[in-house]
């Protein structure tokens, strides 16, 4: 019996600083945790008004997107990884004038029938995906951007199967963040408000409104 006692007991000993450690760990987790929010608490409400508008030369930017469209072979993963290489070691300020310029094209193209065939293609309602299937439509290049944004079937025969849910603007504000360890100075409210062209429509009416992009993506 008393050759059973021990290793009882060293195992009892062993469970116990498994806990202590299993605690420790947590409570240290939970002090990481606190610290990231703590953190991020500070960094909002440190966060600057964007006072410079001014904008990237487009030409530039439009020979920039089609260069890496090519090397990318039109691969929207692949396209994200090669933007975020070439525009990494910016200067903070050319950054912030392209994702002004971003921002602007965005806002000039969106519309109805846009927000359809994202709702249809990504089946969610939310803007954010509007904004997405806008950036595969810009990283195919000006003239595609702007056919397409004009007639979205033109998206019909395109690959959304494996897409990087990033915008231009994510990559841009990420880069931002590693290089000022702040965040991007906040677009003015009042130049983003998102006017969209055209029609509204219901989601019951999708079908019968848009039956190309439908029986294509639904």
């Amino acid at each position: 019996m008393t050759g059973l006692a021990f290793p009882a007991l060293l195992i009892l000993v062993l469970f116990v600083v498994h806990l202590i450690r299993k605690e420790r760990a947590k409570q240290m987790n939970e002090e990481e945790i606190q610290h990231l929010r703590d953190e991020r608490r500070r960094l909002l409400e440190e966060r600057e008004e964007r006072t410079d508008l001014t904008e990237f030369d487009e030409n530039g930017f439009w020979e920039i997107v089609e260069d890496i469209a090519t090397r990318s072979d039109n691969n929207y993963r692949t396209h994200i990884i090669l933007m975020r290489n070439h525009f990494s070691k910016w200067e903070l300020t050319e950054l912030v004038r392209l994702d002004n310029l971003v921002y602007r094209l965005f806002f000039e193209n969106i519309s109805y029938d846009l927000s359809a065939a994202a709702s249809i293609i990504f089946k969610t309602q939310d803007i954010h995906a509007t904004f997405l299937l806008m950036n595969i439509m810009m990283a195919r290049g000006e003239v595609f951007f702007k056919q397409a944004a004009r007639d979205p079937r033109l998206l019909i025969d395109k690959e959304f199967r494996s897409i990087e849910a990033l915008t231009y603007s994510d990559v841009i504000s990420d880069i931002y963040f590693e290089r000022a360890k702040k965040f991007i100075p906040l677009y003015p409210e009042e130049k983003a408000q998102v006017q969209i062209k055209g029609e509204p429509w219901k989601e019951k009416d999708l079908p019968s409104r848009f039956p190309e992009l439908w029986n294509a993506f639904a």
